[in-house]
């Protein structure tokens, strides 16, 4: 039997990615970024250039604690905040895009539900939806282009 969150005790985790394309939050974005403030979520976030970023820009205009920065490797590319980070370890013959591979699909492993901010072409932020899918763990899509977000759900 799974044992329900509580959410002052266990608060949910977000998993927030999206395309390195992206470099500024639109307004409806910035609109659920504040729910998550408002309800004290912990949100993991990578560590690249574009939306990881922007996210990051965003907390820590707000002075968010609840952040941790996930970075493939042993350093980090950017941590705006100077939050906790966590390096996974990846062996040394993985390069390219299956290098943050390894840490997207960590991320989507800590997370209760994912938040991707998504230009319609990244395959980065595809694969992130798709992993979460995979997992069984919802996503809020945000298309960039459209300015409308999506729900997905495992089997949709």
């Amino acid at each position: 039997m799974t044992r329900k969150k509580h959410p002052i005790i266990d608060p949910i985790t977000v998993f927030l990615s999206g395309s390195r394309s992206i470099q500024e939050l639109h307004p409806l974005v910035q609109q659920r970024l504040r729910n998550i403030l408002a309800k004290n979520f912990r949100v993991v976030i990578g560590d690249a250039d574009g939306v990881d970023t922007a996210f990051q820009n965003f907390f820590w205009e707000h002075r968010y604690p609840q952040v941790v920065v996930y970075c493939p490797g042993a350093r980090c590319r950017n941590n705006v905040g100077g939050w906790p980070q966590h390096h996974i370890d990846v062996p040394p013959h993985i390069r390219g895009r299956a290098f943050y591979t390894q840490r997207d699909k960590a991320m989507a492993a800590a997370a209760d539900v994912g938040f991707v901010v998504w230009d319609g072409k990244s395959k980065g932020s595809q694969a992130n939806i798709e992993e979460m899918k995979r997992l069984g763990k919802p996503s809020l899509v945000f298309h960039h282009g459209a300015g409308r977000f999506e729900v997905i759900r495992a089997g949709h």
